[in-house]
């Protein structure tokens, strides 16, 4: 037995967290729709590209989890911020849903990818991984509103949310 402490964040906190800034980004884009169209290149393209992308990959990634082969239907990028924000939500209910039912053993068991045959992971793994995906896209979001000489008056940092841990 290790007398280290080790500091927890429930997944639940961490969804929480994620729908939070979801709702928050949302809220925003709506406000200042011209910020929708700021480009941030890759694939996304633009800053709603890139919210929706974030919103399609929690779709994407719930189903992995559950061990079902993702249809497209359910991920195909929405093109406005309702659209992607009701995505989300679905995702959101989804993950919650799972996280109220999941237990140890299966959070530790395979999934695996199939457009990456080499690519298995823990269940675990793969829910961090929905989490942490928007907080990385949100930041980039943040980065080129900033750069566009459009910056938001929100922090995205977890310590300043109204989550409470």
């Amino acid at each position: 037995m290790s007398d280290v402490f080790e500091p927890s964040v429930s997944f639940h906190d961490l969804l929480n967290y994620n729908n939070d800034e979801m709702l928050a980004w949302a809220e925003w884009l709506r406000e200042n729709p011209a910020a929708q169209e700021v480009p941030v290149g890759g694939k996304a393209g633009t800053v709603l590209g890139l919210y929706a992308h974030v919103a399609a990959a929690e779709i994407f990634l719930l189903a992995r989890m559950k061990g079902a082969t993702p249809d497209p239907a359910d991920y195909t990028v929405a093109r406005t911020v309702d659209e992607a924000f009701a995505m989300h939500r679905k995702a959101q209910a989804g993950l919650e849903g799972y996280v109220e039912r999941m237990t140890e053993e299966e959070l530790g068991t395979i999934v695996q990818f199939p457009v990456r045959a080499d690519l298995a992971v823990t269940r675990r793994k793969v829910l961090v991984q929905a989490i942490l995906h928007g907080v990385h896209h949100r930041a980039q979001m943040a980065m080129a509103l900033r750069q566009a000489g459009m910056p938001r008056d929100r922090m995205n940092d977890y310590i300043l949310s109204p989550v409470v841990v």
